[in-house]
């Protein structure tokens, strides 16, 4: 099954995953890892995200490093949680690990985070009526990224989530800059509320849509 393969894929069997140890930009926390995952939570072109078996406050993210991006992705997601707007960063590090499709080494960024409840997509689901009465708290944490110099360009209703009662932003990889002059943040808090209200609005995705498997011993 895809279950079964990502856990033996990330060691689920006990079988070791070594660390990329030429990154020293990274917060590497030891030679070896072994992560016990748990359910899928959420997926994306940015990665997959996973429950972590042994703690069920924690998930953690794995995906493909390219560039700037995931050390990117682990500054501004602690720099938002600092906003209050995003979870907790607790660590963050790369592994080297082999694909199985083509035997290439590559770099796979970890990122070990609070887990939150759920998708704003998935609480509207269920009760249609979330998305009016959460707006004014959605548009108050957009307005604090972009206050602080942020602008996300694809923010939608599965980047939204809720936890314990308040509204969090999450997925960070994408993150854009801009000056801090009030044009240009009414600008990028118009734009996106523009986008969100979108995918508020468009057609679900089909069942069909599997998850990425992240193949990787």
């Amino acid at each position: 099954s895809q279950e079964e393969d990502v856990r033996h894929s990330f060691s689920m069997s006990g079988v070791r995953i070594r660390l990329d140890d030429s990154q020293e930009d990274y917060d590497i926390v030891s030679r070896h890892v072994t992560l016990e995952l748990g359910p899928i939570l959420g997926f994306g072109s940015g990665g997959c995200v996973y429950a972590l078996r042994d703690d069920p406050t924690r998930a953690v993210k794995f995906t493909e490093v390219y560039g700037p991006r995931f050390p990117r992705e682990c500054g501004v997601g602690t720099a938002m949680h600092n906003l209050g707007v995003g979870p907790r960063v607790y660590q963050h590090f790369t592994l080297r690990a082999r694909s199985v499709y083509d035997g290439r080494l590559v770099a796979v960024g970890v990122i070990i985070m609070e887990r939150l409840s759920t998708t704003l997509f998935e609480a509207c689901r269920r009760q249609p009526q979330l998305h009016a009465q959460l707006w004014p708290a959605i548009c108050q944490q957009i307005r604090k990224v972009a206050a602080a110099g942020y602008s996300l360009p694809d923010l939608h209703q599965r980047n939204v989530m809720l936890h314990q009662g308040r509204v969090y932003l999450i997925d960070f990889e994408c993150v854009e800059y801009h000056t801090l002059d009030t044009p240009t943040i009414d600008h990028a808090v118009a734009a996106m509320c523009h986008n969100l209200q979108l995918t508020l609005t468009a057609t679900p995705p089909s069942k069909r849509n599997k998850p990425p498997v992240p193949k990787y011993r």
